[in-house]
């Protein structure tokens, strides 16, 4: 679709959390991602300067945190960003315990590596853990400077509060920062309720 409408398109990867790889480790990939993309881009005649990026679920969160905080030294600049299902706010206590409570173990795990701070139910409102939570979280990041950004978002999204999705278009409407929104009225976390 997006080559048909004359768009350079490239998916890109990253290492996953684990006791050794955080979120800033995931940033730096996607650095070297986008040198390898512009290196070849320009042996096929393409000279790119500037990027969309875009993501789902934690895809979406590494896309947010890039765009909003590496944009200035990216080596193909980001001047746009769509997400899918956004994480945004990994400090509030609403997003680590969950709706049902049924990731809750799961949510604390992978918190705990993407910012390299053990996170659990008993310390997550510790000043550590906040501060390290806070550094992975993009609403933190909301700022003039920040991209247009789209979001596309479920309703009923089982792992990331609809409420979150609020306070950050607030954000960014409070900040003026362009950004559009489509928000799947029937929908959760896999977009898959709202066909139409």
């Amino acid at each position: 679709f997006f080559v048909k409408s004359g768009y350079i398109t490239a998916t890109m990867n990253y290492r996953y959390v684990d006791e050794n790889i955080t979120v800033f480790d995931e940033l730096y990939d996607i650095t070297e991602a986008l040198k390898t993309i512009k290196t070849e881009c320009k042996k096929h005649g393409f000279n790119i300067e500037k990027s969309i990026l875009s993501g789902g679920s934690a895809g979406s969160h590494l896309a947010l945190l890039y765009a909003y905080t590496k944009a200035e030294q990216a080596p193909v600049t980001p001047v746009a960003v769509c997400v899918y299902c956004p994480p945004v706010d990994c400090a509030k206590p609403d997003f680590l315990l969950g709706i049902s409570g049924e990731f809750e173990e799961w949510k604390y795990g992978v918190l705990s590596k993407c910012c390299g701070v053990k996170i659990n139910r008993e310390n997550l409102m510790n000043t550590q853990q906040q501060e390290a939570l806070k550094k992975i979280s993009p609403q933190e990041y909301v700022s003039e400077k920040c991209v247009p950004t789209a979001i596309f978002h479920g309703r009923h999204d089982e792992l990331i509060p609809f409420t979150h999705i609020e306070n950050f278009i607030n954000s960014l409407n409070e900040k003026g920062v362009k950004n559009d929104v489509l928000i799947y009225e029937n929908s959760g976390h896999g977009l898959d309720k709202d066909p139409d």
